[in-house]
């Protein structure tokens, strides 16, 4: 998507409030970034203005950009979302046994 090729190569402090954050950081990788911070928060977690305050800061000072998921994004203070780039590619499955059982029936066997 556009995100993906205006974030690839760029410095990026990640944020993500969701079950398995480390695929998210994993894709901002697959996509190019340089990922300078992760930051994992509980799942659904809702952000306080202070910890947007403090991620946009260490992007700052790294001269990177702060990405986080659509999910997240829904769950940021109001008002708070300028400098934050939303990543909406959507690469998270919740469940990756029921992905692969959804691909072994569409996959047939004997191939």
């Amino acid at each position: 998507g556009p995100e993906a090729e205006r974030l690839a190569g760029k410095p990026v402090v990640a944020f993500a409030g969701i079950g398995r954050p480390e695929k998210f950081f994993d894709t901002l990788e697959a996509v190019g970034c340089r990922l300078q911070a992760r930051h994992a928060f509980p799942d659904h977690h809702p952000y306080s203005a202070s910890e947007i305050e403090a991620l946009l800061g260490q992007a700052a000072a790294a001269g990177a950009l702060a990405v986080t998921t659509a999910k997240d994004a829904v769950r940021l203070p109001p008002g708070s979302g300028a400098g934050i780039e939303v990543l909406t590619i959507d690469l998270e499955w919740e469940d990756s046994a029921l992905l692969d059982d959804i691909l072994a029936r569409l996959v047939p066997d004997g191939r």
